[in-house]
C-alpha cells in the first residue's frame, strides 16, 4: 500500500504542476522545497471548497487523498480499527516519518493528544485526539497550522520554544484548543497538547 501511494503521489503532483506551468510533469524529488511546500499548502486551502467529513481527521484525509495517499484503503487492508487521527498516524508511521525534535517543514502533519476527553473518564489519557497541517513557519519558531475545530477550518499557532506562553509581544504563539472545564490543571494550549509531527515528503 505504501509503495502504491508513493507512486500515486508522484503522478498527482506532476499533473498539478504541469497544469500550472504547461511544462512536462516532474517527479516529486525534482521539485524544489518551495514547490513542494506550495503544492501541499495549496491542497490544504483548496479543501475548504470541497466536501469532506467535517472533523480534523476528515480534513487531513481529504488533503492526503488529493495527493494520492489512500488512508482509508490502508486502514482496511491492515485491519486498523481506531479513531481517524490514529489511522493517519499509523499511515504516516509506515509510509513516512514520525518525529518530535527535527526541523519542521510546511506540509508536515501535526498531532495532538488529550484535546478532549475521548473516553469520558475524566483523565488525561486520550492519545492522538487531534490533527492539523503546517502551513507557515515564522523565524521565531511560531508554526501556523490549518485544522478543523467545531466543524470549521481555521488557522491556529504553536511555538514549542515558548510552551508556557499563549501570546508574546502582542501576538498569539500558542492557541487554546481545549477548554479548561472544571479542572484548571488540564492542559489547554497547543504546546501543552502537542504530541508528534509527521512527514510524507522525502
Amino acid at each position: 500500500m505504501a509503495v502504491k501511494a508513493s507512486l500515486t503521489i508522484l503522478t498527482v503532483l506532476g499533473i498539478l504542476f504541469a497544469s500550472q506551468s504547461h511544462a512536462m510533469p516532474k517527479y516529486w524529488d525534482e521539485y524544489s522545497d518551495m514547490e513542494r511546500e506550495e503544492v501541499l499548502t495549496r491542497s490544504a486551502i483548496e479543501q475548504a471548497h470541497k466536501d469532506f467529513r467535517r472533523d480534523c481527521s476528515g480534513y487531513v484525509q481529504a488533503i492526503l487523498s488529493s495527493l494520492g495517499h489512500d488512508v482509508v484503503g490502508f486502514t482496511r487492508e491492515y485491519g486498523i480499527r481506531t479513531n481517524g487521527v490514529a489511522q493517519i498516524f499509523e499511515y504516516v508511521e509506515r509510509s513516512g516519518t514520525i518525529y518530535k525534535n527535527e526541523l519542521q517543514k510546511i506540509g508536515d502533519l501535526i498531532f495532538f493528544s488529550n484535546t478532549y476527553d475521548v473516553n469520558r473518564d475524566g483523565q488525561i489519557n486520550d492519545k492522538l485526539s487531534h490533527i492539523g497541517i503546517v502551513t507557515k513557519i515564522d523565524e521565531d519558531g511560531t508554526i501556523s497550522f490549518k485544522h478543523v475545530i467545531h466543524r470549521e477550518i481555521k488557522t491556529d499557532y504553536i511555538n514549542l520554544s515558548k510552551p508556557t506562553l499563549h501570546s508574546y509581544k502582542g501576538r498569539i504563539i500558542n492557541s487554546y484548543i481545549r477548554r479548561a472545564g472544571k479542572n484548571s490543571a488540564y492542559p489547554t494550549t497547543t504546546s501543552q497538547l502537542f504530541d508528534f509531527f509527521g512527514s510524507l515528503t522525502p
